[in-house]
């Protein structure tokens, strides 16, 4: 049987034990560069982010305590982190319509009998990825963290505000209006 993140974490914890840490890298790496990347918009400040994410949960590993899910803990010190790149960033830049890292290579539903999309249906999706992940970065910050936490990421609520440290009302709030505005937005563009 497959260790459980939170024992590999352990493990990290009590003897710096590198296979373990190794193990973590793999399970997390894409799911954290991914979260990263819808965050900032951009996949090489995303993939550096993510490296530092990975340097910081080493460091920080002999206070680690397992009382909330380890995936809670890991994407804290991520979200984190792209809050303190969003601060430090004087002039926005352009934003990348290229598609983040993630599952988007997944068939859609009304495909072709062969499995392939029509040129139309491929470009119409297209362009509506792109629009939606425009809005989506054009979100304020805290609102597109709890947006990609939750509905991205999969983390409940209450997972989401312990990332985040506020409450899971802020949390709730945050998604509201980051909904809010993706409709009107996207109304407008679409």
């Amino acid at each position: 049987m497959e260790p459980t993140d939170i024992e590999l974490m352990e493990r990290v914890r009590d003897g710096e034990d590198a296979a373990a840490f190794e193990e973590l890298m793999r399970r997390y790496q894409r799911p954290v560069v991914a979260f990263l990347a819808r965050l900032t918009g951009n996949l090489d400040v995303a993939q550096d982010l993510a490296e530092e994410t990975f340097v910081r949960l080493w460091q920080s590993a002999p206070r680690y305590r397992p009382t909330a899910k380890f995936t809670t803990w890991l994407f804290t010190i991520a979200s984190r982190l792209a809050t303190d790149h969003a601060r430090r960033m004087e002039v926005r830049r352009p934003v990348s319509l290229e598609t983040p890292v993630g599952d988007e290579g997944r068939a859609p539903a009304d495909t072709l009998r062969d499995g392939a999309p029509t040129a139309d249906e491929a470009v119409a999706r297209a362009e509506t990825a792109a629009l939606v992940q425009t809005a989506v970065r054009s979100l304020p910050l805290e609102q597109r963290t709890a947006l990609v936490l939750c509905e991205f990421e999969g983390l409940s609520y209450a997972e989401a505000a312990r990332a985040m440290s506020c409450t899971v009302k802020s949390v709730e709030s945050r998604i509201y209006r980051a909904k809010q505005v993706l409709r009107e937005r996207l109304r407008r563009l679409i």
